[in-house]
């Protein structure tokens, strides 16, 4: 089980690169607070699945300069997908977001009404 205190057994890993955590269900936003640690070596780094990750959480990784691929397929407690990625791009220009699209979280018709302003 991955938790804000298990991932203290992983703390002294300094050159860690890649991190997949997906399907963890007990990683929350306070765990994922902790991962600062791997700001100067984590470049690959999976969420998807995570059933207790919010925005809150995804908004502590803008630690993770060097992160080069972020996972964040299926985060069901996040709200708000689409303004997430936005941020998250902004905090994290050089990482490549998969698994959440602009338009997740938008309602059928503000998507028709985006598309019919850009025509």
């Amino acid at each position: 089980m991955v938790t804000y205190t298990g991932l203290s057994n992983i703390d002294a890993l300094s050159e860690l690169r890649e991190l997949n955590l997906s399907r963890c269900h007990h990683l929350d936003d306070w765990a994922l607070s902790r991962l600062h640690v791997f700001k100067d070596s984590l470049e690959v780094l999976s969420l998807a699945g995570c059933r207790q990750v919010t925005e809150r959480g995804l908004a502590t990784l803008h630690h993770l300069q060097n992160l080069k691929h972020l996972d964040l397929t299926d985060l069901p407690a996040v709200n708000h997908k689409g303004l997430t990625r936005i941020l998250l791009e902004e905090m994290l220009p050089a990482c490549e977001i998969v698994g959440i699209d602009y338009t997740d979280g938008l309602h059928t018709e503000e998507i028709a009404a985006s598309s019919e302003r850009t025509n």
